[in-house]
C-alpha cells in the first residue's frame, strides 16, 4: 500500500493545537519582530478582557482598596500558648475519662462473667452512619473481639463499664474509640462498630499491639529479632512448616512495635543475613524505626525467607549486636529475641559471644530464648538456656539484665511466647500512673489517623488489661493546622523525639494519608538557626527567636509544577503541651498581623448560604450538571473560616446551623456559631464581587468565585460545594499566590459540573493602599477566579492570529 499524509485537521484538533500555542506563549515569551507570527501582547489582551469584564478583578480590587481596616500586631508568644493550651485541654480531657474508666475496670473485674452478652464486633449489623467516625457505628451499645489464642477462663466486662464509656462520650464528644484490652485476649469496644480489617473474627489479638505493649512497658524498645531458617525449620507441624510458624510470630512481634520503637531482622543459618530490599539499604546494618512503612517492609523480607543450610549462633548473634550498636543513644530498652530448632550449633561458643558482645554495651541487652519443637536437644535447650541468663557475662561491664529461655513444644504457642516479650520491662509492683499518648496511627477501621491515649489496669497488684481512650488527630491538631496569618505565618507540632505532627509541607491529619507520615523536623524547618529551636522544643521549654527562614510553597500541583523557595525574615514562639511530650511552634513572617474589615454590615439579601439542599434557594435551576441558583451567588464557610476547623468537618450540618451562620452574620444575634471574627468583613466585601458579576454578564464564563484567605469562598451562580472544599488548598489559589497580580491560567479539563472542557483564571486581590498602587509585596486578601469554555479561548484566538484560520494551518 502507498503510504500518504494529508494536511486535513479536525476542528477539535485546532482547539487543541491553538491552545498548545496559548501555553507556549505563556511560558516562553518571544522577541516581538515584523516577522513574528506569535504575539504574546495579544493573548495577554485577551486575558485581561476576561479578567476584566468577565470576572472584574479590576473594579473588585478597587471595591477593596476603599474599605477600611483595623489592625493590630500578632501576639506571637500569646498564639504558641493558645494552641498548645487547646491540643493540653482536648488530651487532659481523654485522659480524665480514661482514668474514670480505669478505675471502674478495677472496682468491677471480679464481677467479670466466663459468659458473654456481647455481639462480636464482625457480627454487628443494626448501625448508622455517624460522620466523624466516618463509618456506621452503634452508640446504644459495644461489641467484643475474642483472640483465636485468647485464655480458656475468659472474663467478659460488665455493664457498667459500657455505661461509663456512654457517659465519657456524653461528657467530652471529642473522644472516639474507647476500648479495654484484656490479658485473656478479649477486647471491647465503644461504640458498637463492625470490623472490616480483620480477615476472621478472631484474628484480632489485643495483647500484641502497639497500644497495648507500649502501655504495659512505655520506654522506647530497641528490638532484635534473630531467626533460624536452617534446615530443621523445614519440619511440619499441622500441615505448616515450622519456618512458616516462625514468620507468623515474628510478624506479631512488628505489630506489637509503634514508631517509638526500633527493629531490626536476623536469619541465620550457616551465615547470618540481615534485610537487603530495594525500598531501603538501611535495614541491612541499622535499627529502623518501626513506622508502618518499615514494618511493611520487613515483613516482604519475613516472607522471601526460606529454610536451608546448618545453623551458626555465633554469626546470627554478631549480626544482631551489631544493630544494638547503631542504636541512636536515647534511653532505650534493649532486647534480643533468639529463635532456634533442631540440633547444636556451628562456630564459636554463643554464650561466650553473648559475653564479649554485651559487655561492649554495659550489658544493656536482654536476651530472651526459644526453642521450637519437641526435637530440640537436651544440649540445645542448656545452651539456649545458658545464653538467655548470660552466664558468662562480665560483671564489671555493668549489671546484667537476667533473660529466660522458653521452650515451645507446641509450635502454634509461638506467637503468644514471643511477642509478649515487652512484659519483661514491666514492674506490676509499680504499675503505670501517667498515661500513654501513641503516636499517630490509622483507627481500627482505617478511616483517618487518632492518637491513642491507654493506661494498664490491675487487679491485686496483677496486670488485668489495657483501657485506651482515642482521639482523632484531625480534632486534636484542628486550630493549628489551620492556623493562617498572612501567607508565610504558619504552625507546627513535634513529640519529644522530633517527629512531625502537623507542618504545612505535610498532608492534614483529615486528608486521610495512607499510612501516617512521620518526618523529623528537621527536614522541614533547615535553617541553622532553627537546630536550637526544635532541641528547646524537644527538652519541653518554652521561647522564642527571630532568624531568616525559607519557605517552601507550592506552585499548584506539586508534582507537576515545583515549588518556590523564598527566605523570609521570621519569628519563633514555641510552647510545650502539658500533660505530654508536645510542643507548638507558631511562625510568622516579618510584617504579618491581623486585618479585619471595619465596620463591617451583611444585609440578609447579602447572604445565601451553599447548602440549597437545606435551604431552598429561589428560582433554583439546573447549571450545567449541578443544582443551582441565578438569583444570587452562595457562600461557603469553609473549614479555614471557623474557630475550630475539624469540629465544623466532623459534625454533620443542619438546617439549624445554617440558620445560626444567617443570623449571626447579619446581626440578628451576637452569638457566634464559632467562626473567626474577620469573617464577618470577608462575607460583606465578597458580596461586591456578587454585584459586579451581575453586571457583567459573560455567557462564556461557566462559574466565577471568589475565596479569601480567611476561609469564605462565593460562587456565582449559587450551588452546594463538597464540605471538605477548601480554596485555600487548591491549584488554583496557589497558584496565584505565587504569581501575585498576573493572571493566572490553568491547562484545560474537563469540567465535572458537566461544562465540558474548561480553563480557569485566577488573579489575586490586595489589601486597601492608600495610594492604590500595589506590588506583589503587599498582603493577599482574596483570590478571584473564573472557569471559562476552552471554545471561547479558541474563538478568540481565532479572531486575533489570523494564521489560526488558514487552510494550509
Amino acid at each position: 500500500m502507498e503510504m500518504f499524509s494529508v494536511n486535513t485537521t479536525t476542528q477539535r484538533e485546532r482547539v487543541w493545537q491553538c491552545t498548545c500555542l496559548t501555553l507556549v506563549i505563556l511560558l516562553c515569551p518571544l522577541p516581538m519582530s515584523s516577522g513574528t507570527l506569535i504575539n504574546g501582547r495579544l493573548l495577554g489582551g485577551i486575558l485581561d478582557d476576561i479578567a476584566d469584564n468577565g470576572l472584574g478583578v479590576s473594579d473588585m480590587q478597587a471595591e477593596y482598596d476603599a474599605l477600611k481596616y483595623t489592625n493590630s500586631p500578632l501576639d506571637g508568644a500569646g498564639i504558641s500558648k493558645q494552641l498548645a493550651n487547646s491540643i493540653s485541654a482536648q488530651i487532659q480531657g481523654a485522659e480524665a475519662a480514661l482514668k474514670g474508666l480505669v478505675n471502674v475496670i478495677e472496682e468491677q473485674y471480679s464481677s467479670f462473667s466466663g459468659e458473654n452478652q456481647y455481639t462480636q464486633c464482625c457480627e454487628i449489623t443494626d448501625t448508622n452512619d455517624d460522620p466523624r467516625y466516618k463509618s456506621e457505628v452503634n452508640f446504644d451499645k459495644a461489641c467484643v473481639t475474642i483472640a483465636g489464642q485468647s485464655s480458656v477462663n475468659k472474663k467478659f466486662p460488665t455493664a457498667r463499664i459500657v455505661e461509663v464509656m456512654k457517659e465519657n462520650v456524653r461528657i467530652n464528644p471529642n473522644l472516639k474509640w474507647q476500648y479495654f484490652g484484656g490479658e485473656d485476649g478479649i477486647l471491647l469496644n465503644y461504640p458498637a462498630v463492625k470490623t472490616t480489617d480483620v480477615p476472621d473474627c478472631d484474628s484480632y489479638d489485643p495483647r500484641f499491639r502497639s497500644f497495648y505493649a507500649s502501655a504495659v512497658s512505655p520506654v522506647p524498645k530497641d528490638v532484635v529479632l534473630v531467626l533460624d531458617t536452617s534446615d530443621s525449620m523445614r519440619t511440619l507441624h499441622n500441615g505448616k512448616t515450622l519456618m512458616e510458624l516462625a514468620k507468623q510470630a515474628a510478624r506479631t512481634v512488628l505489630d506489637s512495635l509503634g514508631p517509638n520503637d526500633q527493629i531490626g531482622l536476623v536469619s541465620f543459618a550457616s551465615s547470618a543475613s540481615t534485610p537487603v530490599l530495594a525500598e531501603s539499604t538501611c535495614y541491612t546494618t541499622t535499627l529502623a524505626a518501626a513506622t508502618p512503612s518499615n514494618i511493611q517492609n520487613l515483613k516482604k523480607y519475613l516472607d522471601s525467607l526460606r529454610a536451608t543450610g546448618g545453623r551458626n549462633y555465633e554469626a546470627g548473634l554478631k549480626k544482631a549486636f551489631s544493630f544494638f550498636r547503631s542504636s541512636n543513644g536515647t534511653v532505650r530498652d534493649q532486647v534480643l529475641l533468639f529463635l532456634a530448632a533442631g540440633g547444636s550449633s556451628e562456630g564459636s561458643d554463643p554464650v561466650s559471644t553473648i559475653r564479649d558482645e554485651n559487655a561492649a554495651l554495659e550489658n544493656k541487652a536482654l536476651v530472651l530464648t526459644f526453642g521450637l519443637g519437641k526435637s530440640v536437644a537436651g544440649s540445645v535447650q542448656t545452651t539456649l538456656q545458658n545464653m538467655a541468663v548470660q552466664t558468662q557475662s562480665r560483671m564489671s561491664a555493668g549489671e546484667v539484665k537476667m533473660g529466660t529461655f522458653t521452650i515451645v513444644e507446641n509450635p502454634d504457642d509461638l506467637s503468644v511466647a514471643m511477642a509478649t516479650y515487652y512484659k519483661f520491662f514491666h514492674s506490676p509492683s509499680q504499675g503505670v500512673s501517667n498515661p500513654e499518648i501513641s503516636a499517630p496511627h490509622r483507627d481500627m477501621l482505617d478511616k483517618g489517623l487518632i492518637t491513642s491515649i491507654c493506661l494498664p489496669a490491675y487487679h491485686s497488684g496483677r496486670l488485668i488489661g489495657v483501657a485506651c481512650s482515642d482521639v482523632a488527630m484531625s480534632e486534636l491538631l484542628s486550630e493549628a493546622t489551620y492556623f493562617d496569618k498572612g501567607e508565610l505565618s504558619y504552625a507546627f507540632v513535634i513529640n519529644g523525639y522530633g517527629r512531625t505532627y502537623s507542618h504545612p509541607l505535610l498532608p492534614r491529619p483529615y486528608d486521610d494519608p495512607d499510612d501516617p507520615i512521620f518526618v523529623d523536623i528537621h527536614h522541614l524547618e533547615r535553617a541553622p538557626a532553627a537546630k536550637a529551636v526544635i532541641s528547646s522544643m524537644i527538652r519541653g521549654e518554652e521561647g522564642n527567636s527571630s532568624f531568616v527562614s525559607t519557605r517552601t510553597q507550592a506552585r499548584g500541583d506539586v508534582f507537576r509544577e515545583g515549588v518556590s523557595i523564598t527566605n523570609v525574615m521570621s519569628h519563633y514562639y514555641w510552647a510545650p503541651v502539658a500533660g505530654s511530650a508536645w510542643s507548638v511552634c507558631v511562625v510568622i513572617s516579618d510584617g504579618s498581623k491581623n486585618t479585619e474589615i471595619s465596620p463591617p454590615t451583611v444585609l440578609p439579601s447579602m447572604f445565601t448560604y451553599h447548602r440549597l439542599d437545606l435551604k431552598s434557594a429561589s428560582s433554583p435551576c439546573k447549571h450545567f450538571f449541578k443544582y443551582a441558583t441565578k438569583d444570587s451567588s452562595a457562600v461557603m464557610l469553609t473549614p479555614g473560616a471557623f474557630r475550630q476547623p475539624y469540629h465544623y468537618l466532623n459534625t454533620e450540618e443542619t438546617a439549624t446551623n445554617v440558620t445560626q451562620y444567617e443570623r449571626y452574620l447579619t446581626g440578628q444575634s451576637s452569638q457566634n456559631p464559632g467562626l473567626k471574627n474577620s469573617v464577618l468583613g470577608s462575607v460583606a466585601a465578597t458580596y461586591k464581587a456578587e454585584v459586579i458579576w451581575r453586571k457583567k454578564r459573560a455567557d462564556y464564563i461557566t462559574w466565577r468565585s471568589i475565596g479569601t484567605m480567611d476561609g469564605v469562598v462565593r460562587v456565582f451562580p449559587g450551588t452546594q460545594l463538597a464540605k471538605s472544599y477548601d480554596h485555600t488548598r487548591t491549584d488554583w489559589f496557589q497558584r496565584s499566590l505565587m504569581d501575585k497580580g498576573k493572571n493566572v491560567v490553568s491547562a484545560p479539563y474537563l469540567d465535572p459540573w458537566g461544562s465540558g472542557y474548561v480553563i480557569t483564571l485566577s488573579r489575586t486581590l490586595y489589601e486597601a493602599k492608600a495610594d492604590r498602587q500595589h506590588t506583589p509585596s503587599d498582603n493577599i486578601v482574596a483570590v478571584m477566579k473564573a472557569d471559562f469554555t476552552l471554545y471561547y479561548l479558541y474563538q478568540a484566538i481565532q479572531d486575533n492570529y489570523t494564521y489560526c484560520s488558514l487552510s494550509s494551518y
